[in-house]
């Protein structure tokens, strides 16, 4: 998955709009509105406290609302982990993969993670 999809299902997903998730990354809504769309990607140098930044505000807005569990439109699990904090890492840790075969590993061994305890959960 490229960035540019991550951002806008997470962004329809949460609700939010991008100028609201610009001025808590503290981006011009232009900037993130080139994100968005694909044309440009954030620069090296930024991109952990982007993930960090990004990471911990669809975190917040997806679990304080409730909406933690239509994210299987992004990763094919359905049992959403009950701790806040765990939530937040396992987004995390998919987002930091710059590699988009990696990031698809980690989530299918996410749903892997959840199969032995509930085969029903994941397709």
């Amino acid at each position: 998955m490229v960035l540019s999809q991550l951002l806008n299902e997470l962004l329809s997903i949460s609700g939010k709009r991008q100028t609201d998730y610009a001025m808590v990354l503290n981006y011009s809504p232009s900037e993130i509105s080139r994100y968005v769309t694909g044309t440009r990607l954030p620069p090296m140098h930024l991109v952990d406290a982007f993930i960090q930044k990004s990471g911990q505000y669809f975190a917040d807005a997806l679990w304080d609302e409730g909406k933690a569990a239509a994210l299987t439109s992004i990763f094919p699990v359905f049992a959403i982990p009950q701790e806040k904090e765990r939530f937040a890492g396992l987004l995390k840790g998919i987002w930091m993969t710059a590699d988009p075969a990696t990031a698809k590993q980690r989530a299918r061994d996410l749903a892997d993670q959840y199969r032995e305890k509930c085969p029903k959960a994941v397709e």
